[in-house]
Order: C-alpha cells, then sequence, then structure tokens
C-alpha cells in the first residue's frame, strides 16, 4: 500500500518530460487543458476502483497504476503552470503570481485533510470515494473555464512556446523534476503515511493523527 506513495519518484520526472513536448507543439493552453482532463479522469477512477474484498490483488494493482498515471498528468499541470503564469511578467508580478499559485495549491491539500477528518471522525467511510469523484469533477470545471475563458484566440496562441525555449531547458527541467520528486517524500513521509502507520503502533486514533495533520499543514502553509 504504502508503494502507492513512492511511484513519484519516478512520475513526477516522467511527466515533466513528456508535457514538455506536448507544450512545444501544442502551447501551454493546449497541454493545459490536456493534463487537468487527465488529472480529472484519474482522480475519478480512483473513486470507483472495486475494493479488495470484490477483485483481490487487482484493486491494490489498480489502484497503483492509476496513482501513477495522476502523477504524471499532475507534474504536467504543474510544471506548464508554473511557466505559463509567470511567462512575460515584471519581477513584482511574477514574485505575487508564485505566492499566490503555492498558495493555493496548498490551501486544497489543507481543504482535503479537513474534509477527510470529518468523514474519518463519521460511520459513512465509504463516502471517501464521493470526495475523489467530487475532486475529479472539479477539474473538469477547470478544463471548461479555461477553454471558453475570454482569453483571445491571438493571446492563446502567443502562449505557445518556442521549441528552443524546451529542448535548451531539458535538462535543466529534468533535474528540478528529479529534485521535485525526492522533495515530494518529505511532504508523503509526515503529512500521509505516518497518519496511518502511528495508531498502527501506538494508542493514538486515526481521526487523532488527522486533527493535527490539518494543523500542521496550515503551519507548513505559512
Amino acid at each position: 500500500a504504502y508503494s502507492v506513495l513512492t511511484t513519484s519518484i519516478v512520475t513526477r520526472p516522467v511527466g515533466s518530460f513528456i508535457f514538455s513536448f506536448i507544450v512545444k507543439k501544442y502551447g501551454a493552453t493546449t497541454t493545459l487543458s490536456y493534463s487537468l482532463i487527465g488529472v480529472a479522469a484519474t482522480t475519478i477512477s480512483i473513486g470507483l476502483i472495486p475494493t479488495h474484498a470484490s477483485i483481490g490483488w487487482y484493486s491494490p494493482l489498480l489502484l497503483t497504476i492509476i496513482r501513477m498515471l495522476q502523477s504524471i498528468f499532475a507534474e504536467g499541470e504543474s510544471s506548464i503552470a508554473k511557466l505559463y503564469i509567470l511567462e512575460n511578467k515584471v519581477p513584482v508580478k511574477a514574485i505575487k503570481a508564485s505566492y499566490l499559485y503555492q498558495l493555493s495549491t496548498m490551501s486544497g491539500i489543507i481543504i482535503a485533510s479537513f474534509v477527510s477528518t470529518i468523514l474519518i471522525s463519521s460511520n459513512h467511510h465509504e463516502y471517501w470515494r464521493l470526495c475523489f469523484i467530487l475532486g475529479g469533477s472539479t477539474g473538469i470545471v477547470g478544463v471548461y473555464l479555461r477553454r471558453y475563458s475570454n482569453m483571445s484566440q491571438r493571446a492563446i496562441e502567443q502562449k505557445s512556446y518556442p521549441s528552443n525555449v524546451i529542448l535548451n531547458n531539458k535538462y535543466n527541467i529534468l533535474r528540478i523534476s528529479i529534485i521535485s520528486g525526492f522533495s515530494y517524500m518529505t511532504y508523503v513521509i509526515p503529512f500521509v503515511v505516518m497518519n496511518s502507520f502511528v495508531p498502527l503502533i501506538t494508542s493514538i486514533s486515526l481521526e487523532a493523527m488527522m486533527s493535527v495533520n490539518t494543523l500542521l499543514l496550515i503551519v507548513d502553509a505559512a
């Protein structure tokens, strides 16, 4: 089960590599639509996976495969979006865009932790599936908003990246992706793995761990 969480070490560099070619050919707007559709589809799929009681070991196998695909799409979304929002901005606006991007990401994680804490404290544990399905649905809404935004076609075309920009920096992008994959583990261990591991070896409940987890995520965001 924990091996699912380590896949990001491999999938993040792979996702960045794949989507760097897509953005070179189709531009940032189209690429971000592809990545967000992928994130939405894989997130919804996790909520629909049959239980181990129904299909045996195929259940964790499906979870691992879908989680890997989700990480690939998520890395494409993350890496390209960062380039997209920083492009052609003066330093002051670039800094503002950067911290708003990071803050919105952390806010989503904190909300997810808070909702998970509520669900774990309730008697309806199957509702976790609803969270994945609703979460994936927000991605579909995001695709619609991006496609039918008020940006003119000319502005959209200007968001395409020259091929030499990606090619000249492909090794730098790969290095950042690899480091990002390992740095993600420093987040996964305290905020994901320990939540379920500590209750197995101590008297601390999962509900208590999730309550503390939400508070620690707020500190992390700060």
